[in-house]
């Protein structure tokens, strides 16, 4: 949420939820959170956490309210951890940056705001108001705070509660309790802050250390900055509280192409969306040039994390990118031969070559087949070309036969000449018998093993005028004889 919540003179109202029993994790408020006249249990993020879980997530917001009044949670007997508030924080009673009244248990966390106890406030703490019988561990507070009793910079009253190992600004405040036991508690000034050999107990692996100061502008402390003399400060930042991110590379195909391929990464980070902070740089490295399965595996530097935003930790994940191989087509050209002749020089073209890649460049051969012989029937045969590719390419290749290459060669049927035999006869005579030749078999064939016949007809009879006639041989072969179609029949 980020608008503000107005709860009037109600009471238990937070800028996420007002009452929490249950588990809130990896959640935040950046809304001015406001209680009027009397109300009381006031939170940036929850107005009373009573015996619930909250963990991982911040408040930025301004809130005010009366009593129990706190940047993060106005009254605590649950349990707080990895969490933190950087607003300004005002109320009457029970006043605390991170919380305003807890009873319960706050670690490794923390409160960066001013804290301003109004109308002679009591009980005002730059981390905590009031601490009764709760328990507070590693966990620091920087903002100035004022009041008007019970005022700390770390906690106003600890009423019975525990501290350990958690720190104060002294230089925003001098007092670390305001009443009660300050065991456990330890102040530090803001140029020490930044230095983690400053923070006894406490184990970085949990905490980043370090000093972020720019001496002309404001440099960020999480979501807001704090000055000092002529420059800013940040305190040292919770691990826990920062994001971590996934780095997984990208999987899936592409064709070979003859380049290398970057398949480039995919980004996810605890505190949700898709977005790297600035201190982490991830590359991925190409992949190929040639065909196959490739582990795309992300490579990433990081830097100290310097903003609230930034990545801490990175892991990353290999993805898998498979380069296809390219697809070349071998096209026969057209070719024909008649019944019984010998098969003509086929040939034919091979395409699909990428990257200004050819068949000869690379050693390759290209040989053009078909089944069909001498001896096959009329009809058409498919020619096969037959691709082979030198080292270089032979995986990235696939080869396929053009559609047309199924019937690219044509044969056609051989000719029979019917040659009639020269005969005469005398005018008024009967026809003479008339006989011929049949020429043109192939393959050893004759009209005979085709079981054909051949007839010889005139058109002259005995009533004919004295001249010149013709003898037509007709040709017949068996209907269904494996060579009926393979011969066209011509007159001499």
């Amino acid at each position: 949420p980020t608008g503000t919540v107005d709860g009037g003179t109600h009471c238990t109202i937070g800028g996420l939820v007002g009452y929490n029993n249950g588990t809130i994790s990896y959640s935040y408020a950046t809304g001015t959170v406001i209680g009027q006249n009397n109300a009381v249990d006031v939170g940036g993020l929850v107005g009373v956490n009573n015996s619930g879980t909250i963990s991982y997530s911040y408040a930025t917001g301004t809130v005010s309210g009366t009593g129990s009044v706190g940047g993060l949670v106005g009254a605590n007997s649950g349990t707080i951890s990895y969490s933190y508030a950087t607003g300004t924080v005002s109320g009457t009673g029970s006043v605390g940056g991170l919380v305003g009244a807890n009873s319960g248990t706050i670690s490794y966390s923390y409160a960066t705001g001013t804290v301003i106890g109004q109308n002679n406030a009591v009980d005002v703490g730059g981390l905590v108001g009031c601490n009764s019988f709760g328990t507070i561990s590693y966990s620091y507070a920087t903002g100035g705070v004022s009041g008007s009793s019970g005022v700390g910079g770390l906690v106003g009253v600890n009423n019975s509660g525990t501290i350990s190992n958690s720190y104060w600004n002294t230089t925003a405040t001098a007092t670390g309790i305001g009443s009660g036991s300050s065991t456990g508690a330890s102040g530090l000034s803001a140029a020490a802050f930044g230095s983690s050999s400053d923070f006894s107990g406490w184990t970085f692996n949990t905490w980043s250390g370090g000093k972020f100061i720019s001496s002309a502008t404001a440099s960020p402390w999480f979501e807001g900055s704090v000055a000092y003399g002529t420059g800013t400060m940040c305190a040292p930042m919770l691990v826990p509280d920062l994001a971590t991110a996934t780095v997984t590379g990208n999987s899936g195909t592409s064709v070979y192409n003859g380049s290398t391929v970057t398949a480039g990464y995919t980004t996810t980070t605890t505190m949700g969306g898709t977005t790297l902070s600035p201190n982490i740089t991830v590359t991925t490295a190409a992949v190929g040039p040639n065909a196959g399965t490739y582990a795309n595996t992300p490579t990433y530097t990081i830097s100290s994390p310097t903003t609230q935003t930034s990545v801490d930790s990175v892991s990353a994940v290999s993805g898998t990118w498979k380069i296809t191989p390219a697809t070349l087509t071998a096209t026969a050209n057209a070719a024909s031969m008649t019944y019984g002749s010998s098969v003509p020089a086929l040939s034919g073209t091979v395409t699909g070559f990428v990257n200004g890649q050819t068949l000869t460049a690379d050693s390759g051969t290209a040989n053009w087949t078909t089944s069909a012989t001498s001896s096959s029937n009329i009809g058409q045969y498919g020619i096969t070309g037959k691709v082979i590719l030198g080292s270089s390419y032979s995986g990235d290749y696939t080869i396929v036969q053009a559609y047309g290459n199924s019937s690219a060669l044509m044969i056609t049927p051989a000719t029979l000449t019917a040659t009639a035999n020269t005969t005469s006869m005398t005018y008024g005579s009967s026809v003479p018998a008339l006989s011929g030749t049949v020429t043109g078999f192939v393959n050893g064939q004759t009209l005979a093993s085709d079981g054909g016949t051949a007839s010889w007809t005139t058109s002259a009879t005995s009533a004919s005028k004295a001249g010149i006639y013709g003898i037509t041989g007709s040709v017949s072969m068996t209907l269904g004889n494996p060579y009926f179609e393979d011969y066209t029949i011509v007159q001499s």
